[in-house]
């Protein structure tokens, strides 16, 4: 899973993109051992993805 983030963290940063849901994706998969702050964790990390997802405007979107 951790490769997982890696990946998307490089490829985010390739196309310039923010990049801190990501790390907070790898947090999450360092403490994944916790149950119940794992579920919290992806849900706060989902969030930030969605956020970060609405933040960009169509003609970014298109134009890449």
């Amino acid at each position: 899973m951790i490769v997982l983030h890696i990946t998307t963290i490089l490829l985010a940063k390739k196309e310039g993109v923010n990049t801190y849901p990501h790390y907070i994706g790898i947090i999450v998969t360092l403490v994944a051992f916790f149950p119940y702050i794992d579920i919290v964790l992806h849900i706060i990390a989902a969030i930030f993805l969605l956020l970060d997802a609405a933040s960009m405007n169509a003609k970014e979107v298109y134009d890449s």
